[in-house]
């Protein structure tokens, strides 16, 4: 006999748009504190994407303080690295700003990974052969 562990459904911000607000107020006080720096994890009050989020460089907590999947903080984390400095400093507070309270966001990252392989303009497909070549 097999058990199976069925895993907990999250929410975004559990439901609550208050928990939102309060981590876009943190994150609005990172930016104009210009505290919002890629490549750091926290030293002197300065931080990445996540670290601003959660006053902590941990992807974990997204779950149990957000009510977000831990695989799209991991998301957030490399978009944020990859991006240019100046477009950097406010991705964090559009990223969360984009999240509805009150949603399973469980199949966003599925979504976004088709999206990534198979967009005609910025998807990977377009540097596949399309011929067989040698």
């Amino acid at each position: 006999m097999s058990t199976t562990t069925k895993s907990k459904v999250l929410i975004s911000f559990h439901g609550d748009p208050e928990i939102k607000e309060k981590y876009l107020a943190r994150l609005r006080a990172h930016r104009l504190a210009d505290d919002i720096i890629q490549g750091a994890t926290g030293k002197n009050g300065k931080g990445c994407a996540i670290w601003c989020t959660l006053d902590k460089y941990e992807h974990q907590p997204y779950e149990s303080e957000l009510g977000i999947p831990r695989i799209l903080a991991r998301l957030e984390d490399r978009i944020f690295e990859g991006l240019s400095v100046e477009e950097s400093k406010d991705f964090p507070i559009n990223f969360l700003s984009a999240i509805p309270v009150g949603k399973d966001l469980s199949n966003i990252y599925k979504k976004f990974f088709i999206w990534l392989l198979v967009d005609s303009v910025d998807g990977v497909i377009k540097f596949a052969k399309k011929k067989r070549q040698n």
